[in-house]
């Protein structure tokens, strides 16, 4: 596998992984995988955060988790 990727790297520049599309690409798909962990987090962190256990002021009242899904 190895040498299969270095054979790849030489004969398609662009696959070197100092270059900037390389980077772009890894960049990318981070952001992914983040986003896909995020929209499975989210709901739970609803119900958690609006929950009658919790006392009205302040959690109730000023809407916490989408404060932190904008930041």
């Amino acid at each position: 596998m190895v040498i299969k990727g270095r054979v790849a790297e030489a004969k398609v520049p662009k696959l070197q992984p100092d270059d900037d599309l390389f980077v772009l690409g890894k960049a990318l798909s981070s952001d992914v995988i983040l986003a896909t962990g995020y929209m499975h987090v989210m709901p739970e962190s609803f119900n958690d955060l609006t929950s009658g256990c919790l006392p009205e002021h302040p959690w109730r009242k000023f809407p916490f988790t989408t404060l932190m899904e904008f930041c």
